[in-house]
């Protein structure tokens, strides 16, 4: 059984690094369905500040691609300088009530359907079968080289601080390497 002094220490401040949340509640990444055209919306921007104004000390905006070819869907948002001025909307408005945001960063591997991909087949650590993306006519992946996959990935994230550091309002802070 749960004692009150534990009780009590969920609703109190928690530090991690330079960021101090108000409680100890957070809203883990689930996608919410209200990106269009891979853009942030009011609607998640509303979405995202109702749970702020709840009590949430850190809410997490789902599924953001660190590039084109990451998404799961050719509607899903994925990192660029085009989302920043949603995300610094959603951000403000997050911390207008006293709450921090976070966004979940991603690639999908060869889990896709997404017809807008720049390659014919999606990367991934081997050549797989994609069963989710069948229907879609993207039935395998392409095999990454070790080589390859690991520039890939520094790349890609070299480029995604930029656009982290556009959007650094409080919510994203610098990446460590």
């Amino acid at each position: 059984m749960m004692d009150n002094s534990s009780l009590l220490n969920a609703f109190s401040p928690f530090r991690l690094r330079n960021l101090t949340l108000r409680n100890r509640f957070i809203k883990t990444a689930a996608n919410e369905g209200m990106i269009r055209d891979g853009l942030p919306t009011n609607q998640l921007v509303e979405h995202h500040e109702r749970i702020a104004a709840g009590g949430i000390a850190l809410t997490t905006v789902a599924y953001g691609a660190v590039h084109p070819d990451g998404r799961t869907h050719e509607t899903h948002m994925y990192m660029r300088p085009e989302v920043v001025p949603g995300l610094k909307k959603l951000t403000d408005a997050v911390h207008a009530h006293g709450a921090a945001a976070s966004i979940q960063l991603t690639h999908c591997g060869f889990f896709t359907n997404n017809r807008k991909m720049t390659g014919k087949r999606p990367l991934a650590p081997s050549r797989i079968l994609n069963k989710y993306g069948l229907l879609s006519g993207i039935v395998c992946s392409k095999a990454m080289a070790t080589c390859s996959a690991s520039s890939s990935v520094h790349a890609t994230i070299a480029e995604k601080t930029n656009t982290a550091a556009t959007w650094k309002t409080g919510c994203v802070s610098r990446w460590r390497w």
